[in-house]
């Protein structure tokens, strides 16, 4: 790991270095420039293994993610939560049951001395361990609250720069439950059990939370070829919200989530509907795409946008697949992750839902297809897995969910 300094925040020590600059004067050389735009970063999270039984650790590291454009990482505060108290090592912070907290790390950066900071991009900043003490199957998500981040813009200069930072999120399943080449464990509060009647390719996983939302982890090992994963969702009544977050195979610790959150809809105050919404975890303006099918015709197409330009739609949807596909371009690959929710009634037919666009007009689609473009390397496509898929709902007592078992 590169040289970085950490100090608790309420005894935070600065380097003695004459370049030394504190957070207080970060915030003034960022207020007093006129060429300081704020920069969107990212404090990822990445845990490995994810998947640990009674006894094992997984280590978890926190990457710095910054825009291109700037030289360096320079400082950031943050916290990191879990959902079940397990820590039994920190490089920073003081652990408070399931959370660290006050960690503070910077590094120098004083090119007129001939110090220069690691350019390094991502930067990591912190490492943990996390060893449950459990025999139950659980889903944990590890997270991370930053409150700051600081970058240097300049190789020549030791101004720092304040960025606006969102935090990231990772996933590790406690003593799984198989499920042919899938494991499962449910998050905080459900009950999962896999059922014995075989649908085709696979058993059902049936997780019930009555006093709250029911949150399934499912895990596709790493799988010799970019291919594509399949879940097939059944709720006991209309949720009040659903969400499917998948892990992406270009960056680990970074994620696609769909959301679909029951709400008015505008032009029709007695419609109830789902607001749709997509959010890929990462600093970067990665565009996402949307695409709208009837029949196997695409009959709408956009951005996914949902401050600017929100989509409606009627019902949350039956089938989630997951995949992935190498995109040849002048520089390589690019690795195109696609999720796609399908909506279907019975075993086979298929009953449209109708899709609510921003200027007014009702369309119907039988599949939504979401999907984002990466930068991938050439060398490791055959050996990217699909990972960590969570199926979150909330305003019914049970989810049902089939995962369709992967070419072997």
């Amino acid at each position: 790991m590169p040289s970085m300094t950490h100090a608790p925040r309420s005894c935070r020590r600065l380097p003695t270095t004459s370049a030394a600059v504190s957070v207080g004067a970060v915030v003034a050389i960022a207020l007093s420039s006129s060429q300081v735009l704020a920069q969107e970063c990212t404090l990822g999270v990445r845990a490995a293994p994810n998947v640990i039984y009674a006894g094992q650790s997984a280590g978890v590291d926190l990457l710095a993610h910054f825009p291109s454009n700037m030289y360096a990482f320079a400082s950031a505060q943050f916290d990191v939560h879990a959902t079940l108290p397990a820590w039994t090592f920190a490089s920073s912070g003081v652990v408070a049951g399931s959370d660290v907290l006050g960690m503070d790390v910077w590094q120098t950066h004083a090119p007129q001395t001939g110090t220069f900071a690691d350019p390094a991009n991502p930067f990591p900043v912190w490492r943990g361990a996390f060893t449950p003490n459990t025999s139950k199957p659980v889903l944990v998500e590890i997270a991370a609250d930053p409150s700051a981040m600081a970058v240097y813009p300049n190789r020549l200069t030791p101004s720092w720069v304040l960025g606006v930072v969102r935090g990231d999120s990772d996933w590790i399943l406690v003593n799984p439950l198989p499920v042919g080449r899938w494991v499962a464990a449910p998050g905080p509060g459900t009950q999962v059990h896999t059922g014995d009647d075989v649908i085709v390719d696979g058993r059902i996983i049936t997780g019930e939370n009555p006093a709250g939302p029911v949150r399934i982890g499912l895990l596709l090992p790493a799988v010799q070829k970019v291919g594509e994963s399949v879940m097939r969702v059944r709720f006991d009544d209309r949720p009040e919200s659903f969400a499917a977050t998948v892990d992406l195979p270009t960056r680990p610790g970074e994620q696609l989530a769909l959301n679909f959150t029951r709400a008015d809809w505008p032009q029709a105050s007695d419609e109830r509907v789902y607001r749709l919404s997509a959010d890929l975890g990462s600093g970067d303006r990665t565009p996402i795409r949307f695409e709208g099918f009837l029949g196997g015709v695409r009959v709408a197409a956009g951005e996914l946008d949902s401050e600017r330009a929100p989509l409606w739609v009627d019902r949350v949807p039956e089938e989630i697949r997951v995949g992935a596909r190498p995109v040849r371009t002048r520089g390589g690959y690019q690795l195109e992750t696609v999720l796609v929710s399908s909506y279907q009634t019975g075993g086979h037919a298929s009953a449209p839902a109708r899709l609510f666009l921003a200027n007014g007009s009702i369309i119907e689609i039988d599949r939504l297809r979401v999907s984002a473009t990466r930068p991938a390397s050439s060398n490791n496509l055959k050996q990217l897995g699909l990972g960590c898929h969570v199926l979150e709902a909330s305003g019914v007592r049970s989810m049902t969910v089939v995962p369709v078992q992967p070419p072997r």
